[in-house]
């Protein structure tokens, strides 16, 4: 009986810290979650990031050479790199301070070069020499948000009004759980990059009409009359239409593309929508 005694005091003093042990859940960390990465994730307009990629050899050659890091097509910097042959890797990288509004964030090789078995260093043409494109959309940070209102409020008229509308926006966010930040920061980022690609889409269809609008309105050289009636019935036809796409795809570029537009006139949709079916239940009730 002493010794069952005994070992129960063992088994309760050895499970129940374990059963006790927490679970810490690291966020960025663990594999690579792409082949361009960030020093923290997520990260708001003016913050120092430090941007990451991963430089491969399976040859059997030492290779060298530099890497760029580029922002919507634009070098944001370049590091310089050697790795030995044999499967090796080597992580590279940049600072940045990303601007308010999208990023295509991508890396490529540049001036790269190999040392032979003689010794001799030579241009190298690799395969792959560009990465695919990390895009992010980075918004203001909140923290910073009220620390200007904070400023404004102490230098500015009506700072009492200022002050207690600065001290109740940090009410909020203080109380507002992290995840549930987090989770409304990324929806926002989603639509906001919806909105950016649907701009750019409807960009590059406007140019498209305006080069077939040019190509129909440049005069014909035919050597038969057939050919020129052929010519003139099909730009009777198609022009019309050419035009109304123009029109259409330019009125859809300046709506997703100014902010103030996009975002205006979809809050007042969502809110006729919603005094619409607020109505609707309200008469239900009354038995309407």
């Amino acid at each position: 009986m002493k010794y069952i005694f005994l070992v129960l005091i063992f088994f309760v003093s050895g499970v129940m810290p374990a059963l006790g042990a927490t679970t810490a859940s690291v966020k960025n960390a663990g594999f690579a979650p792409a082949i361009i990465w960030y020093s923290k994730d997520s990260f708001f307009a003016g913050d120092k990031v430090r941007v990451y990629t991963i430089v491969f050899n399976g040859s059997v050659y030492t290779i060298a050479g530099s890497v760029e890091f580029l922002d919507n097509g634009k070098v944001i910097d370049s590091t310089n790199f050697s790795l030995s042959g044999g499967g090796h890797v080597r992580d590279v990288w940049v600072d940045w301070v990303p601007a308010l509004g999208s990023h295509a964030i991508s890396a490529r090789i540049v001036n790269a070069i190999f040392t032979d078995a003689k010794g001799v260093k030579q241009t190298l043409a690799l395969e792959s020499v560009e990465s695919s494109a990390s895009e992010r959309v980075v918004g203001q940070n909140p923290n910073r948000i009220i620390e200007s209102a904070k400023a404004t409020s102490s230098s500015e008229s009506g700072s009492q009004i200022v002050g207690a509308i600065t001290q109740a926006v940090e009410t909020v966010n203080n109380a507002i759980p992290v995840p549930v930040k987090m989770s409304v920061v990324g929806s926002a980022n989603t639509v906001e990059k919806f909105r950016a690609n649907e701009a750019a889409h409807f960009r590059a269809e406007r140019e498209n009409q305006t080069r077939i609008l040019d190509a129909l309105n440049m005069p014909v050289s035919t050597s038969t009359a057939t050919s020129s009636a052929h010519a003139k019935t099909a730009g009777i036809t198609e022009k019309p239409f050419a035009y109304f796409l123009f029109f259409l795809y330019a009125g859809l570029q300046y709506f997703f593309q100014w902010q103030i537009l996009f975002y205006g006139l979809s809050l007042y949709v969502i809110y006729r929508l919603t005094a619409s079916i607020v109505r609707r239940v309200r008469n239900r009730n009354r038995g309407y």
